[in-house]
């Protein structure tokens, strides 16, 4: 089972690109979380989690401080581990699968940003591991009103 591993993730402010040749001054960061800490920032992430009755999946999402079955504090789907974001779907007992699912929703808000990430990402059958965007506003009139930007779906 190979995790989804987030190395960096580097948000920055929206500048106009140069037309000239010189290399593009992007100027500092606005927002970043490099996973360099002990645990995941719950002053940056937040989780969905339960069941969410889309696109036909089977997971359980599961918080790490979600110690209700199937998700487990002791064995969580999402973690940091030498610095890095690691995201781990797994199987329990044998029936049912759980994995985990980020999000700044409530957090941080951006209306224009430049993104950055590396990732290393399963090629399991049946995962569909993805990092995306949905308007702030996703509450209020839904999916797909909202808006969303694909950065990665494999």
């Amino acid at each position: 089972m190979l995790p989804i591993r987030v190395f960096s993730i580097l948000l920055l402010a929206f500048l106009a690109l140069s037309l000239g040749a010189q290399a593009q001054d992007w100027g500092s960061p606005v927002w970043q979380d490099e996973f360099d800490g002990p645990t995941i920032d719950s002053t940056k992430w937040t989780y969905d989690t339960g069941n969410l009755g889309v696109n036909n999946e089977l997971e359980i999402y599961c918080a790490p401080s979600d110690n209700n079955a199937p998700c487990s504090t002791s064995n969580p789907n999402a973690f940091i581990s030498g610095g890095h974001l690691n995201i781990q779907h797994r199987l329990v007992n044998g029936t049912t699968w759980t994995s985990a699912r980020l999000k700044t929703q409530t957090k941080q808000t951006f209306q224009y940003a430049r993104i950055e990430s590396r990732l290393l990402i399963p090629s399991d059958q049946g995962l569909w591991p993805a990092f995306w965007m949905l308007g702030n506003n996703i509450d209020t009139i839904g999916w797909p009103k909202c808006g969303e930007v694909d950065i990665m779906e494999n």
